[in-house]
């Protein structure tokens, strides 16, 4: 094997046991673009451009205010609770789009 190629192979890697051990989502997404960029020589901007596109979660969050914050986690339990639901019901009849949280009703 060529000197070109193990090296290509160790950087690959690299990206996939650093996405292993990354303790949170955004890291992994850090790690995975700056790994993508340094095992295919990307350009030196491409993990500021990738993180524009798809931000991590603390680049999302960290400019809420509190209640902005409050409501996103509220939104974001409902969500989970119709997608639960969904899962378990037949999609050929039904499809639930609306919980009200205070009557507890779909």
């Amino acid at each position: 094997m060529e000197k070109r190629e193990q090296e290509k192979l160790s950087r690959y890697g690299k990206l996939v046991c650093q996405l292993a051990n990354a303790k949170t989502i955004d890291d992994v997404l850090i790690s995975f673009f700056e790994n993508l960029q340094s095992a295919f020589n990307f350009s030196n901007d491409f993990t500021k451009r990738a993180l524009t596109k798809f931000p991590t979660k603390k680049m999302i969050t960290d400019p809420l205010t509190s209640k902005e914050k409050e409501l996103l986690e509220i939104l974001t339990h409902r969500n989970k609770i119709l997608k639960s639901f969904n899962a378990q019901l037949n999609h050929v009849y039904c499809d639930l789009e609306k919980y009200d949280p205070e009557k507890e009703t779909f």
